[in-house]
């Protein structure tokens, strides 16, 4: 099929362009969602989207039980996300010296908090679900805020890392983020980004594109905004 070419409503985050090709019409679900990609940098969005309040509401009230079916963590959800987190802080641990203050941005049920306090870590979490911060505090007895990355309130300088678990997919502000943290950390202090490859070939092509997946990223895209916003690639 030859893409369609289109003016996008959304400027692209990386490079401000409006012209955009449709890569997409529906989501995985099969339900109506245009996707459209950057005909100059190759950054890829849906378009058009949903008001900040109304996706700020969304995921403050509705995207665990749209997603997960649950106001919190359910047992199994709690132990896959565990597994995971003992992994994703594996990794880490190697490139952090003992003892330095960690932020698990969109924190979930607060397993990465849990995993690096237990690893000596004082590390805290932010997350927009009210029910999912409320389980990380009263559950697994670790300090995860409810809130957006937009309301935390972090001094200057203080982190020596700030980690978004699959996170950056799902905001409206990519690049303003990651200015933002930047802010938050010290010199020399790490962003740890993990989000899904939209070039993967693990996944059947209609089910790669989720309508609460705001942004669709690949190496390249990634590393781009990361510059933009001040950072060095590390790796």
């Amino acid at each position: 099929m030859v893409p369609v070419q289109q003016i996008a409503t959304v400027p692209c985050e990386l490079c401000g362009n409006h012209n955009v090709e449709i890569v997409a019409t529906h989501d995985r679900d099969a339900s109506p969602l245009q996707v459209v990609m950057c005909s100059h940098c190759g950054l890829v969005w849906n378009d058009p989207r949903p008001s900040a309040d109304a996706l700020a509401a969304y995921y403050r009230e509705e995207y665990r039980q749209d997603y997960k079916g649950t106001l919190e963590p359910k047992p199994r959800h709690t132990l896959r996300a565990a597994r995971v987190a003992v992994e994703r802080c594996r990794q880490l641990r190697g490139d952090l010296p003992p003892g330095e203050a960690v932020l698990d941005l969109g924190a979930g049920g607060g397993e990465v908090v849990y995993v690096l306090r237990q690893l000596g870590f004082p590390a805290s979490g932010i997350e927009p679900n009210a029910g999912y911060a409320r389980f990380a505090r009263e559950r697994l007895h670790v300090p995860v805020t409810s809130g957006s990355w937009q309301e935390a309130s972090i001094d200057p300088g203080s982190l020596s890392a700030v980690t978004l678990f699959h996170v950056m997919e799902h905001l409206d502000c990519p690049l303003q983020a990651m200015r933002l943290i930047r802010g938050w950390l010290r010199t020399g202090g790490l962003l740890w980004i993990e989000v899904p490859n939209v070039e993967a070939v693990c996944q059947a092509p209609s089910h790669r594109f989720h309508r609460a997946h705001l942004y669709n990223f690949n190496d390249a895209t990634l590393a781009a905004l990361g510059r933009q916003a001040g950072f060095e690639v590390v790796r």
